[in-house]
């Protein structure tokens, strides 16, 4: 539960994304407390979740309204750790104005990677976690290269076609795979991508 940093990598791509945990530490100082210092656990969480957002070009639910579109929205959370319980607090029982739960990121999202890398540049794959044949690198991940895929609101070119898209050389994932999210439509896609250092992921 206190594994600094944890990437779950999607394992079905048309019905998930990637999902990233980071786990820091930090100081409260009240100047009339005892003690004034008080160390304090907290767990930042990036994850997708099924787009809620009405696709109002498809046909009408018997049930009304209208199916949701085809796409992800990305959530954040921020959890305390609980000492008493030793485990993570729920955010609307902790008292701490700081944590929250599923505080929306972006919506339109076709998939979301995060690729953990060490100090040499070189791919840890798969991610290491406290108990998987990588669990010696779970402190030698010196980076995270992040790609983050949305597509446009409305639809953009003429015709159909399936469109290939960058995803950090995941063939699963680009279109030229097949178990990938690449669908034939007429929607603008694009990637963004970033490499985060793992010291500053913590301050998000």
């Amino acid at each position: 539960k206190h594994a600094p940093l944890i990437i779950t990598k999607a394992t079905n791509f048309r019905t998930e994304c990637d999902k990233l945990e980071i786990v820091y530490g930090d100081v409260n100082y009240k100047p009339s407390g005892s003690p004034k210092y008080t160390y304090e656990r907290f767990k930042i969480t990036y994850e997708c979740k099924p787009s809620t957002i009405p696709n109002k070009s498809a046909t009408p639910m018997v049930s009304g309204g209208f199916p949701p579109i085809q796409a992800f929205a990305i959530f954040k959370s921020k959890v305390k750790w609980n000492e008493s319980s030793n485990d993570w607090w729920k955010p609307a029982n902790d008292k701490d104005s700081r944590t929250f739960e599923n505080e929306l990121i972006v919506d339109y999202v076709q998939d979301l990677i995060f690729n953990a890398i060490d100090e040499e540049g070189l791919l840890i794959n798969p991610p290491p976690t406290p108990s998987n044949a990588k669990k010696d690198y779970l402190y030698k991940i010196k980076t995270v290269d992040i790609a983050l895929n949305v597509r446009s609101t409305k639809e953009f070119f003429r015709n159909k076609k399936k469109r290939d898209f960058f995803a950090l050389g995941d063939k699963a994932r680009d279109g030229s795979g097949a178990n990938t999210k690449v669908k034939n439509d007429k929607f603008l896609r694009e990637t963004i991508v970033v490499s985060a250092h793992v010291r500053n992921l913590g301050l998000q």
